[in-house]
């Protein structure tokens, strides 16, 4: 057996028990103590990237308490524990996640909210959801291109999704950009992206599978200044984070080969 399948047979093995052992824990937390069930995803999801060899370097503004909405590009499942690291949140998912066996109760223990867009009324209820989430003081974390990519372009944003940031002028939207920037140490090309990239009609369990068989992957996770509705509409706000985003992950490539050079968060 080759070194890349051993370790890919343990990290599966011990991924899974840790997951395993978490889940009734979250669902104990969900229901009998609201405060931790925020926060126990984020040592979830950093102890099972440490289990993985991601390395997450986390660099720009820290979010203020109180919640706001969080943009980010997506290029796959790994972005969900790699995000989900910043600070107690949830995402907001498209709704044939909520169709997939065992990965529909893990997103709805970090009380993911799942949008159908091919349904108009519901589509309301749901973002009506959202917006008592945001005014509870709730994180939310959208993937504006409303799909994943391969990483290479970030895929126009959505400005639909952004409808729920002019409810609430005063609250911070942050654009948020995720890289992944080095495998084993050596950047991260155009060719590797399919290795951490999981996007178009990609089968999922054997995408995980040959992720497993990596060495170590550094990604980093920059928070950009905030952006506020009472300035912008949502078309504007749209293109704003879109703009920040691609221009960050284009310097972020440019210096694959240095450890941290954005601010790191205190």
């Amino acid at each position: 057996m080759s070194m890349g399948r051993i370790r890919a047979t343990r990290l599966a093995f011990t991924s899974v028990m840790w997951i395993l052992l978490c889940m009734p824990i979250q669902a104990f937390n969900k229901r009998f103590a609201p405060q931790w069930s925020r926060s126990f995803p984020v040592w979830f999801h950093g102890s099972l990237l440490r289990m993985m060899g991601v390395r997450v370097t986390i660099t720009g503004t820290k979010p203020r308490k109180g919640g706001g909405l969080m943009v980010a590009n997506h290029q796959g499942w790994l972005d969900i524990p790699v995000l989900s690291t910043i600070c107690p949140l949830s995402f907001v998912a498209k709704a044939e996640i909520n169709k997939w066996p065992f990965f529909n109760i893990l997103a709805r223990l970090q009380r993911t909210v799942f949008i159908s867009r091919k349904r108009e009324k519901k589509l309301a209820q749901q973002r009506d959801e959202i917006s008592e989430r945001l005014a509870m003081g709730a994180t939310m974390m959208v993937f504006a291109e409303g799909t994943s990519g391969r990483g290479i372009h970030v895929l126009p944003f959505r400005s639909s999704l952004f409808s729920v940031a002019e409810k609430f002028p005063d609250m911070p939207v942050y654009p948020v950009t995720v890289c992944y920037r080095r495998r084993y140490g050596m950047p991260i090309g155009r060719d590797d992206h399919p290795t951490v990239g999981w996007y178009a009609d990609m089968d999922l369990l054997p995408h995980v599978w040959d992720f497993f068989k990596l060495g170590p992957v550094d990604v980093s996770v920059h928070i950009h200044e905030p952006i506020y509705a009472r300035d912008h509409d949502r078309k504007r706000l749209a293109r704003m984070s879109h703009e920040q985003i691609v221009a960050s992950l284009e310097t972020l490539r440019r210096h694959a080969g240095k450890k941290v050079y954005f601010a790191r968060i205190a």
